[in-house]
């Protein structure tokens, strides 16, 4: 199912993220996961995240401090975002942020982060 809108009409994406967790020796003791909703469709339930994103190589964890920054990214395609939401949920989620800056980041209490995306 393609849960896409036209080109040029908003899409929204609903984010859920826990952050890895690592022992005191540096060792993954949780995965990331990740729960994403593509304009109200469910596309990725809870799906375990194995690392950093990388090409062409096998995805794996470096230690790294319990809370960083998420990036929003566009592969080089025409792309705006506005209405972002963060909410802590707790320990677990962390911010989107973008790379940016921008009058749109703001912190209400929505049920999850909201992302929207276009491609004019």
């Amino acid at each position: 199912m393609n849960a896409s809108r036209p080109p040029g009409q908003w899409q929204t994406y609903d984010i859920i993220f826990h952050r890895p967790r690592f022992a005191a020796d540096g060792t993954v003791r949780d995965s990331a996961r990740v729960t994403l909703l593509h304009n109200g469709v469910l596309v990725q339930a809870n799906t375990i995240i194995t690392g950093w994103t990388v090409h062409a190589a096998r995805a794996h964890y470096e230690p790294h401090p319990d809370r960083l920054p998420l990036f929003l990214q566009d592969h080089g395609n025409p792309t705006r975002y506005r209405d972002i939401w963060v909410r802590n949920y707790g320990s677990s989620i962390l911010p989107i942020l973008p790379r940016w800056p921008s009058s749109s980041l703001r912190t209400p209490s929505p049920p999850s982060c909201r992302a929207r995306r276009t491609s004019p």
